[in-house]
């Protein structure tokens, strides 16, 4: 598809910047000093609401971004190696090899298409 490079591009992007945002807030909650004024044997622990609100948020964030990164990685290899999912799941299916430069240039440098551009048409027609 001639999408696909773009595709791999936004999950790639939204994968990255999410896992960059989990790392911004616990450095920012670092330097606030909030691991640090806290003994982690004791009940305090659930009276800081930075870390009640931050530790589901860490655990769902990196969940959900590390399944992004993945599903992304994949797409991404798929721009240059010849696979797809089907030929992932077949235990004795064909090898992945590397795209030829006919291929690579048809996904990399095919020129933009716009659509045609088309009155609205009427709803009470």
């Amino acid at each position: 598809a001639k999408n696909h490079a773009v595709f791999a591009l936004f999950i790639m992007s939204g994968g990255s910047a999410w896992m960059m945002s989990i790392i911004a807030v616990g450095i920012h909650l670092y330097m606030h000093g909030v691991f640090a004024s806290i003994s982690w044997n004791s009940m305090g622990v659930f009276l800081e609401w930075p870390l009640v609100i931050f530790v589901p948020w860490f655990a769902l964030s990196l969940l959900c971004s590390g399944m992004l990164l993945a599903f992304g990685t994949f797409h991404t290899l798929a721009l240059f190696f010849q696979f797809n999912t089907k030929i992932c799941w077949k235990p004795l299916g064909p090898m992945c090899k590397f795209n030829d430069a006919a291929v690579l240039a048809q996904i990399f440098l095919s020129p933009p298409r716009m659509r045609p551009c088309v009155r609205p048409q009427s709803v009470m027609s």
